[in-house]
């Protein structure tokens, strides 16, 4: 959502030369947004959100790159359709993450997760109001960074699952447990969204079960490779009684004597 809001002043400035009217880059903000919620509408629930997310993310780079490298040998009606056309996907990517990430995150992170989505939103949106109040100097880096973050961003949501009807997560096990559809091949998901290879346990119960039955034979039967001899001599120290005796004898010795 970030960079649906942030990039939205690269496309809306190219428009300023059309038109002196204050309120016209206000006025066709509202109108494209309007348009891009149409346009979920009617797409979203058949082609998918990851899918329709992907497209709106490609169709917004592809133009703010074009805008930002060919815009001097661009004729005008193609840089004002280049223009709006970016703007009304910026618009439809922008609502689409923020629906996307309440379907997607679990119950228990799902508050926290879609305000730091619309936290990013309003920082994109607070950059270009900057970018205004400053009178668009650094324009340049300001639309070089926000068209890589839109290139980039196709690879991310690559990575996304579908949440076409899919039951929303509770848990956090329930939101590793999705799987990332592959595109253009089947319908079917088939990868798992996070991939983690687990390593080969120590401890196994079958083997230790085993250890301790074999130990066990082993100690039951009278024919062991190897005897416990008990030596047979008498301890060093006497016993308890021993010792009595010994001091009763010694005390009837002294008494005799």
């Amino acid at each position: 959502m970030f960079i649906g809001t942030g990039i939205q002043y690269c496309f809306i400035r190219n428009l300023h030369s059309y038109s002196h009217n204050f309120y016209f880059s206000y006025f066709l903000r509202v109108l494209t947004g309007a348009l891009g919620c149409i346009f979920l509408c009617l797409s979203v629930n058949r082609f998918g959100r990851r899918g329709i997310l992907l497209l709106s993310a490609i169709i917004t780079g592809l133009s703010s790159l074009l805008l930002l490298a060919l815009t001097q040998y661009l004729c005008g009606a193609l840089v004002l359709v280049l223009s709006v056309l970016g703007l009304l996907f910026s618009q439809a990517l922008a609502m689409l993450s923020a629906f996307f990430a309440s379907e997607v995150m679990p119950t228990v992170v799902r508050g926290g997760c879609l305000g730091l989505v619309l936290a990013s939103g309003c920082m994109g949106m607070a950059a270009s109001s900057m970018m205004e109040l400053q009178n668009n100097r650094g324009y340049f880096l300001h639309h070089v960074i926000f068209a890589s973050f839109a290139v980039l961003s196709v690879l991310s949501i690559m990575l996304l699952p579908e949440s076409k009807r899919k039951p929303l997560p509770d848990s956090l096990k329930d939101g590793e447990s999705q799987r990332r559809p592959p595109l253009f091949l089947s319908r079917e998901d088939t990868l798992p969204l996070l991939y983690t290879r687990r390593g080969a346990s120590e401890y196994n119960p079958d083997n230790y079960s085993r250890l301790v039955s074999a130990t066990r034979k082993m100690l039951i039967k009278d024919n062991l490779p190897y005897k416990i001899v008990v030596p047979s001599q008498s301890p060093l120290l006497p016993s308890n009684s021993e010792v009595h005796c010994i001091l009763e004898g010694e005390a009837l010795r002294e008494d005799l004597s």
